[in-house]
């Protein structure tokens, strides 16, 4: 017989808006795409009420690379690699 679990946590309000209003740290989400077009598109759908930290351009390990934090203060690294 299959079985199955769900677990919840409530915590207290003042909790959940200081987590709410800090901005991510200590990371960022790399993303390994295919093309160069890839790289400035996804770029162009991340900066709108964003920053642009690093806009799309050739590196020496890169055909085109890119750094940008989106709107909700994640910061994104996206770059080209052919063939992926």
């Amino acid at each position: 017989m299959p079985a199955s679990a769900s677990t919840a946590s409530v915590s207290p309000a003042p909790t959940w808006s200081r987590i709410a209003t800090q901005a991510p740290q200590g990371f960022h989400v790399l993303l390994g795409v295919d093309s160069e077009d890839r790289v400035r598109s996804l770029f162009d759908s991340l900066q709108p009420g964003g920053q642009a930290i690093l806009a799309p351009q050739k590196t020496f390990w890169s055909p085109c690379y890119a750094i940008v934090v989106d709107r909700f203060g994640v910061p994104w690294k996206i770059n080209c690699v052919p063939g992926a």
